[in-house]
């Protein structure tokens, strides 16, 4: 899934709401990696920041709960 959304998702919506939601994707993938580089957290840690932000401002505060800042 996390490999095939962005695909699936390439023509489909406007840009800005394909991008927050391939850069979800990616962090879901960084997440789920078998391997973890610990030089990388801080880094990953910054893009869920700025993913979630994305999220925020392309949908409406009633899409989000509290579950989705679980990330």
């Amino acid at each position: 899934m996390q490999q095939l959304m962005p695909l699936a998702l390439r023509g489909l919506m406007d840009a800005h709401v394909r991008l927050s939601l391939i850069r979800l994707s990616r962090v879901y993938r960084s997440i789920c990696a078998k391997v973890w580089d610990p030089i990388d957290l801080p880094t990953l840690k910054e893009d869920v920041a700025i993913t979630l932000r994305m999220l925020e401002w392309e949908f409406s505060r009633t899409f989000f709960d509290v579950m989705s800042h679980l990330t």
